[in-house]
């Protein structure tokens, strides 16, 4: 197992805000912090890649107001003066980019294939999207490039590290949607994904593989046989195939009623 390296410390240091933004985490120089404690001007944060704590003081305070077991640090000059400070690299796979799907949601937007700004009609604006970060700004740029339309970018300046790409979809068009989520599962998107999406072309046959030990696993939980949970199985995924697409890819990533009462009668257990 591989083991995150850590520098300890003998007790957090105070940089000045300014210090912060403009050389970044006092031990390694990362760019990104995540906000713990904010008070008096003055904040608790822990680096996003080291994840050493350290505190920051707004203008004009030389001693923080935050006490870390019962030490209050006063202001010090920054460790790494002078050093650029550092984000994430703009490092990509052999294809395509880095797509870190985060599931579908709710979100603003227009349709990825119709480019309709409304779900559904009398709904409100709010589409069917996928929120996925990507590895930066120019990465997420790259990204929204793949798509005629439908994506966008979302950067925001106090977050610079966790850089999403958002891509929605209609009711109409939420199987292609799902068609495209389930295809970046392995984090990475590219054109013939998209493309393959849009053309609803997905083989169902490799997510009902993975699917089908959960399946197996919810009739033995119960305490009936692995013959009759084989036989469920069997069940349900007949069911899953006799349904239109957008159905089986739901009835694929939850369970669904009508496949599981196909499924209980196969395997000659009583409806639950």
């Amino acid at each position: 197992m591989k083991l995150k390296t850590v520098v300890m410390v003998a007790a957090p240091i105070a940089i000045s805000e300014r210090d912060s933004k403009q050389w970044g985490c006092p031990y390694c120089g990362y760019r990104s912090f995540q906000g713990f404690i904010h008070y008096g001007g003055c904040a608790v944060v822990s680096c996003s890649e080291c994840g050493q704590f350290f505190h920051i003081l707004g203008e004009g305070i030389l001693v923080s107001p935050i006490k870390t077991k019962d030490f209050a640090p006063k202001l010090s000059p920054h460790p790494r003066d002078g050093i650029p400070k550092h984000g994430k690299p703009d490092m990509r796979p052999e294809e395509g980019e880095f797509f870190k799907s985060r599931g579908i949601g709710l979100d603003l937007g227009s349709c990825f294939i119709c480019g309709t700004e409304i779900r559904c009609p009398g709904s409100n604006n709010y589409l069917n999207n996928i929120a996925a970060f990507v590895q930066c700004k120019e990465a997420g740029e790259r990204v929204v490039g793949m798509f005629e339309k439908g994506a966008h970018l979302d950067y925001r300046e106090h977050e610079v590290d966790r850089v999403q790409v958002k891509v929605c979809a209609c009711d109409e068009h939420l199987a292609e949607l799902m068609i495209l989520n389930e295809s970046v599962r392995d984090g990475v998107i590219t054109t013939r994904k998209i493309e393959k999406a849009i053309e609803k072309s997905f083989d169902i046959s490799g997510l009902a593989c993975e699917i089908r030990p959960f399946i197996i696993s919810f009739i033995l939980n119960r305490g009936y046989s692995q013959e009759q949970a084989d036989k469920f199985a069997e069940g349900y995924f007949e069911e899953v195939g006799n349904l239109p697409l957008l159905e089986k890819l739901k009835a694929l990533s939850a369970k669904d009623d009508r496949c599981m009462k196909v499924g209980f009668v196969k395997a000659g257990i009583e409806f639950e």
